[in-house]
């Protein structure tokens, strides 16, 4: 990169969100008991995800989500480390709270996945 040209400006757009209902289980950090949801929308930066149970803003989390399986393939895993950024009650009459999590996500085999959630 030639000093003198200026930096390439970030884009302040927000990630391209997906509207997927998938199945989604998470743990805060420390805590042993994994709460399950369903996820509202996923991202390339993140996730929404729906549960009975509140997210802790700024908390750790560990962010486990279940990809569907089709006639071509057998299905998988994402998994997430990252930290929650902001909740909200959930509207309408599905009881709940919502909360955003911004994570890094990498896809895990089923093995790994059950190991690590049977605990």
């Amino acid at each position: 990169m030639n000093l003198a040209e200026p930096a390439p400006q970030r884009s302040l757009r927000r990630a391209q969100r997906y509207p997927l209902r998938l199945p989604v289980r998470y743990r805060r950090g420390g805590e042993g008991r994994w709460h399950t949801g369903l996820t509202e929308n996923i991202s390339d930066t993140g996730v929404i995800i729906r549960s009975a149970e509140a997210g802790v803003p700024h908390s750790r989390v560990t962010v486990v989500i279940e990809l569907p399986s089709s006639d071509l393939t057998p299905g998988g895993w994402l998994i997430g480390e990252g930290t929650v950024v902001r909740t909200a009650d959930a509207a309408g009459a599905t009881p709940g709270s919502t909360f955003a999590v911004i994570a890094a996500f990498e896809l895990a085999r089923r093995e790994d996945v059950t190991a690590m959630t049977s605990h």
